[in-house]
């Protein structure tokens, strides 16, 4: 009976293993296709915008679209990564940059966001900071991530900090929010959830896909809270910080 029973259990695993990989080919094939669609949604709603901003000024409903659409196509470009992710397709184009300069060109639209909310932003850079050979757009990704949760979840009045400075041949990178905050079971099960095959809580793919890319630059995210309504602080670290291409 071992024999034929061992042969059964191939099989299913056999099956197990064709059912993700066709799993995994929707999901790659699906999320392409909605990225795609939404490019071609956004593009159109510019066009009619700008003819309607010409005939009527700027409106409210054009700003609050234009947001959705912004948080529909973050959520697409996610789906795309997590579907290379899934393949073990995640590509990283390092190059050097200013990380100083880097921070500079994703907080501009950002800290006017915020201040659009009534949250208060400010920045604490580490002066003459080396440059970094990494993924410029993987680290945006990352930074923004973070930011737009730390939005998200900071009240009118509160504040939110980035911080940026290098340690140990590593670029760190830490932002800071007074926001809801969690108590440590949420911050323990939050962190636990971190993993590329488990991403869950409030921050979903986005964190999963940031940790994934973190890796790749042999760097680590980590995330801490004193508390209920006490804030929340997300840090990140990459290599590369040495001047060393690795």
């Amino acid at each position: 009976m071992g024999k034929p029973a061992a042969g059964k259990l191939r099989e299913e695993n056999e099956r197990l293993k064709e059912r993700e990989r066709n799993k995994t080919e929707f999901l790659s094939m699906a999320s392409h296709d909605i990225a795609n669609s939404v490019s071609t949604v956004n593009a159109a709603f510019e066009v009619l915008a700008t003819r309607l901003a010409a005939l009527e000024g700027s409106s409210p409903v054009l700003d609050v679209a234009r947001n959705a659409l912004r948080q529909i196509a973050r959520l697409a470009d996610d789906l795309v990564d997590w579907a290379a992710m899934e393949r073990g397709r995640l590509r990283l184009e390092r190059d050097w940059f200013d990380p100083a300069a880097f921070v500079d060109d994703h907080v501009r639209g950002f800290q006017l966001r915020a201040a659009t909310k009534g949250v208060k932003f400010s920045r604490v850079l580490e002066p003459d900071l080396r440059p970094v050979f990494a993924d410029r757009k993987r680290m945006g990704q990352v930074l923004m991530n973070l930011l737009e949760n730390a939005l998200r979840y900071t009240p009118c009045g509160g504040s939110i900090s980035i911080g940026l400075t290098q340690a140990d041949e590593k670029l760190v990178v830490i932002v800071r929010d007074t926001g809801m905050g969690m108590d440590e079971e949420t911050r323990k099960r939050l962190e636990d959830g971190l993993g590329v095959d488990k991403p869950s809580g409030r921050l979903g793919l986005g964190l999963a896909i940031s940790r994934a890319v973190l890796a790749r630059h042999g760097g680590s995210l980590t995330v801490d809270s004193a508390g209920l309504e006490k804030g929340s602080t997300f840090c990140f670290t990459i290599d590369g910080a040495s001047g060393k291409k690795s």
